[in-house]
């Protein structure tokens, strides 16, 4: 039965502790709830904890010194921490906060459905990782074993050899002492497990044991082959192959190579070894050993594929802490410095100066909340719990006012040159998705326009789909950037100085093909992009 991750809850109140595990109940998890520093230390010794929810002020330990505490002998199994604190905490006790483990505050009173979500991701990055560390066990634990036979397999090969150069001895000595020796080596190599066959310098086979034999007859191959040319048998091999045989045969040395061969359909990944046969300093025989890596190669493959996936994961949760932080960070940082410069100067200024700062602290706010809004539509979107809901709407009208909206936030400065080419007034899509979606490349053509002021938006009816096209003439995206174009938190290069979080273009793919769209984005640097949307008109089913 697969274990529920540990989140440890500490707060000295009993009523907070309290909402907290209404809040948590309905998650997955194993609770551990500590009123104190030092009884939380005791209760998570020897336990693998996935998340940690700190009150800061507490009696006797407070939560830096908890999570310092929970930290300082983990290493690299760091324990994420979220700190819960009221709003009046200041910018050193921030950075201080950060220093001990934070990945993240939740201020007093909070709001579940953000703290909910962010439980949420943590749980996730930890319930991957555990998955990953699994499978990369129990990976090793096969690799083992095929190495154990894979030793076995050189053992055998060497008794092999060992007979074989026996068998050379015998040969000089009584031809009747050399078909005892060839009917004991026979024995032997039917009972390998591995493929082997046995040639004649005139490249025809006069052995082939049980397990090659068998492989053969399931394929089709069923008459006798003792006789038969290698190449009127093996027709899967290639020319490349049967001239190592050449090879063997003039030079009198043994070959070992790593193959891929299709044989039947079927590909095979193989260690190939030749081993010639010498009476009197001439090859009389070639012994041909096959064995089947092909398992093992999966298994690889398996394993290389889950450590790059780990690194991805890792990778991601790096990027989120990292954009979080410092995304969060400018605009607490504004409302910060506004309400202290309110505090200073609220008797000395006037009506105006003090909506202007309030406008500041507004416009702050709006920010962080849209950045929490972007975090949670992830988090809802992944989850696949999101939903088309059409209904009938004035296209041209949301469009024209979507780029009202943006020229209000962006500059009135701008000239966006509209041309619709639309056979009806009145379409069935999801008008908040497609909001979404024309916002978002809108705001991007602006947000990234340079010292372009144009922006052209074509809207497009034909052969029952929407074109929707943005065209700027910004600074366009580097060719490098363009692979990872709707990777979340992904982006470019060259925006290092303009705000963004990286999930914007993620939610728009993942909103279009919700709506069975593509979306294409050709761009150039210094020269600007095209962003293409099709959508296909949903039609209204008639009862």
């Amino acid at each position: 039965m697969k274990l529920l991750p540990n989140l440890l809850i500490v707060d000295d109140t009993k009523e907070n502790l309290f909402i907290l595990e209404v809040i948590i109940s309905k998650m997955k998890v194993n609770l551990i709830q500590a009123l104190s520093g030092h009884e939380a230390l005791e209760k998570i010794k020897g336990i693998e904890i996935a998340l940690a929810i700190i009150d800061v002020r507490m009696p006797g330990m407070n939560g830096y010194e908890l999570a310092l505490k929970i930290n300082e002998e983990r290493y690299d199994n760091k324990i994420p921490v979220i700190f819960l604190t009221a709003n009046n905490i200041n910018e050193i006790d921030v950075f201080k906060g950060y220093g001990s483990g934070a990945v993240d505050y939740i201020f007093k009173p909070f709001d579940y459905h953000i703290l909910k979500s962010k439980i949420n991701i943590f749980l996730y990055l930890f319930n991957q990782k555990q998955t990953i560390i699994r499978n990369a066990e129990q990976l090793k634990k096969s690799a083992d074993k095929l190495a154990k036979a894979n030793t076995r397999l050189k053992k055998n090969e060497d008794e092999l050899k060992l007979l074989l150069n026996t068998l050379e001895i015998r040969i000089n000595q009584r031809t009747e002492e050399l078909s005892r020796s060839e009917e004991l080596y026979h024995t032997t190599l039917n009972s390998s497990n591995s493929w082997v066959f046995v040639i004649d310098d005139k490249r025809k086979l006069v052995f082939v044991n049980t397990l090659l034999k068998n492989f053969l007859y399931q394929n089709g191959i069923t008459y006798y082959l003792i006789g038969k040319n290698i190449k009127e048998v093996f027709t899967f091999l290639s020319e490349k192959n049967f001239s190592k045989y050449d090879k063997v045969f003039n030079e009198c040395i043994e070959t070992d190579n790593d193959d891929e061969y299709d044989v039947f359909g079927i590909k095979y990944f193989t260690e190939t070894k030749l081993s010639p046969v010498i009476v009197n300093n001439k090859v009389v025989r070639v012994v041909t050993t096959v064995h089947d890596n092909s398992k093992l190669k999966l298994i690889e493959e398996k394993i290389t594929k889950n450590l790059e996936r780990e690194k991805e994961l890792n990778a991601m949760k790096s990027q989120f802490i990292s954009t979080v932080s410092h995304e969060f960070r400018t605009p607490l940082a504004g409302i910060q410095s506004s309400v202290q410069l309110l505090k200073i100067y609220n008797d000395k200024w006037d009506k105006e100066k003090k909506e202007k700062i309030f406008k500041q602290i507004f416009d702050a706010i709006q920010r962080t909340k849209g950045l929490l809004d972007d975090f949670t539509l992830v988090n809802i979107v992944e989850s696949k719990k999101f939903t088309l809901k059409p209904s009938m709407i004035y296209l041209q009208e949301l469009l024209l006012n979507i780029v009202a909206e943006c020229k209000h936030v962006y500059g009135f400065d701008f000239d966006i040159i509209t041309t619709f080419m639309l056979k009806k007034s009145k379409y069935f899509f999801d008008k908040e998705i497609l909001r979404h979606i024309i916002e978002n490349i809108l705001s991007n053509a602006m947000k990234y326009s340079g010292n372009s002021k144009k922006i052209i938006f074509n809207v497009i009816e034909e052969k029952g789909k929407i074109l929707f096209n943005v065209i700027d003439y910004g600074i366009g995206i580097p060719a490098t950037d363009k692979k990872n174009l709707f990777e979340p938190f992904h982006r470019a290069s060259n925006v290092e100085n303009i705000q963004g979080t990286g999930l914007g273009l993620s939610i728009v793919k993942r909103f279009v093909e919700m709506h069975s769209g593509n979306i294409e984005i050709k761009s150039e640097t210094a020269k600007g992009t095209i962003v293409s949307i099709i959508l296909p008109i949903i039609k209204i089913s008639k009862k």
